[in-house]
């Protein structure tokens, strides 16, 4: 093969006073100044293929390309004036697993993309920091008009004194028992206590509109819950240690105790995986609580907690000597007992209670 990769650079000789002295070029006399071709001598991984031993293959300029997501990757060009030779180097390179696009012309050409950085070997250098990416995406989905409640004045706010209204439970299933048996009003019964009929009287009016509105084919309210996404592209010896924080540790405990999903709150995201500041933590969504149910009227309330749900990563090959990990964070509002909460309390204030 004609290879331009081992060309050496000489040393200049002069004379100087009738005597013969010598100056070295780019770092000294004889030194290879362009890094020789490592397929040159390289066996292919399942065949054990030679590169092909013709003087009629010429190697072109090697391009690498590197980037945070991707790491490096190399383009090596080969020409020829023989078919059979461009057929030994696609067999070649294809058991390598390398991508390749051949041109046919007066001279073969074949561009074979190599998995890795074989000029700089920055493959192996990158940081954490450059290999974590963190993204945000919106959720759209609905929660249940009947559970979910209605706003007596749409034009306040839900505050912890509960002005966000939600029926007792056995409203909710008057409501939907109408629905189902086209039933068009619901009045408080005469079977009820005058105490708890003063009751379930102020929740009238909203069962009523809930009621028509299922009737008009109005069954769920619009909401956005949210998925963080924590990507990281490493080398295969993960030698900088990405997903290998107290957190992931923490994470492989609890998956070894039986507990796969648990909720982590969003200071408890902050704390425990270095997510941007000034960007990505702009946009997480709060953590907090709710109480569901009326008290004093319904048998039992329960709570909600708005945190995020953990994912385990998935983990794929993206090249030779590349993988990628993905994991989720799932932000939405959880009932009590569903999941383990590994994060405190107090990272879960109050803001709405039943009325």
């Amino acid at each position: 093969m004609s290879n331009n990769n081992t060309n050496t650079v000489p040393a200049v000789t002069y004379i100087s006073n009738n005597v013969n002295d010598t100056i070295p070029i780019s770092g000294g006399a004889g030194e290879n100044y362009i890094k020789t071709d490592p397929f040159l001598t390289k066996l292919s991984p399942n065949k054990y293929l030679s590169f092909p031993a013709s003087n009629s293959i010429t190697s072109g300029p090697r391009t690498v390309s590197f980037t945070a997501n991707t790491l490096g990757s190399t383009k090596h060009v080969y020409t020829s004036l023989y078919q059979t030779d461009i057929k030994l180097l696609a067999a070649y390179f294809a058991d390598f697993g390398f991508s390749y696009q051949i041109t046919e012309a007066p001279t073969f050409t074949i561009s074979v993309d190599v998995a890795w950085d074989d000029i700089t070997d920055e493959d192996y250098t990158i940081s954490e920091y450059a290999s974590e990416q963190w993204e945000i995406t919106p959720v759209a989905g609905s929660k249940s008009l009947v559970y979910s409640g209605l706003l007596p004045n749409p034009f306040l706010p839900p505050t912890a004194a509960g002005n966000y209204q939600v029926m007792p439970l056995t409203l909710q299933s008057a409501v939907q028992r109408a629905n189902k048996t086209g039933g068009n009003y619901l009045n408080i019964t005469s079977s009820l206590t005058p105490t708890e009929k003063a009751q379930y009287a102020n929740y009238v009016v909203t069962a009523n509109t809930v009621l028509q509105y299922l009737k008009l084919g109005v069954e769920g309210v619009p909401q956005y819950t949210q998925t963080i996404k924590r990507t990281a592209v490493i080398d295969v010896h993960n030698s900088q240690g990405a997903f290998q924080r107290e957190a992931d540790i923490f994470q492989s405990e609890l998956n070894a105790q039986g507990t796969v999903n648990y909720l982590l709150s969003a200071k408890d995201m902050l704390r425990n995986y270095a997510i941007p500041g000034n960007t990505v933590a702009n946009f997480m969504m709060p953590s907090y609580s709710k109480v569901l149910g009326v008290p004093n009227i319904d048998p039992i309330v329960y709570e909600v907690y708005a945190g995020y749900l953990v994912q385990p990563p998935s983990i794929s090959f993206i090249g030779l000597n590349k993988m990628q990990i993905t994991q989720n964070f799932v932000w939405d509002e959880f009932a009590a007992g569903m999941f383990y909460i590994v994060s405190p309390q107090s990272d879960f204030p109050l803001v709405y209670s039943a009325s």
